[in-house]
């Protein structure tokens, strides 16, 4: 998998990656999931590389040739998941609100509790979808954040 531009990149990716992680560079429990060769070779390097196998070289000729791909710039193409005979809209909100009355049992087991402090919860949620529905973005949210399966779980 090829991860940096050219192998120079590489301290640059470690720290953006770590900063990520949520750990420091000299972490030892930091995950090393990349290393200095993970990045975008030079024909000469790949020809360098595979000299003692050119039928590999070939085949990545081969696999280029049929690559053809036109992608229209400004335009989402996801997945749609099923959302019955609601919208995504509709289908988002309805979620989302079954999930904040799940958290808030967990939250507050005692029901008085629950909804005394209901109104802050109800207030930030709804500034949330207000947020990401003139966007156009309830379809975009589920598989940005890979949670489509998570939440039909």
């Amino acid at each position: 998998m090829c991860a940096l531009s050219t192998a120079a990149t590489f301290d640059a990716h470690e720290i953006r990656v770590a900063i990520h992680d949520g750990f420091t560079l000299d972490d030892p429990k930091r995950p090393r999931n990349y290393s200095p060769q993970q990045y975008m070779r030079s024909e000469e390097e790949m020809c360098e590389l595979f000299a003692d196998i050119p039928e590999a070289l070939a085949n990545t000729v081969e696999i280029a040739k049929r690559c053809n791909v036109t992608v229209r710039l400004g335009e989402y193409f996801l997945p749609q998941f099923p959302t019955g005979d609601m919208s995504t809209e509709d289908y988002l909100v309805k979620r989302a609100k079954e999930g904040l009355e799940e958290r808030l049992a967990f939250l507050f087991p005692d029901e008085e509790e629950r909804l005394k402090r209901r109104p802050e919860y109800d207030e930030r949620l709804d500034t949330e979808l207000q947020v990401i529905k003139p966007d156009g973005l309830p379809g975009l949210l589920p598989h940005r954040y890979g949670i489509y399966p998570v939440v039909e779980r």
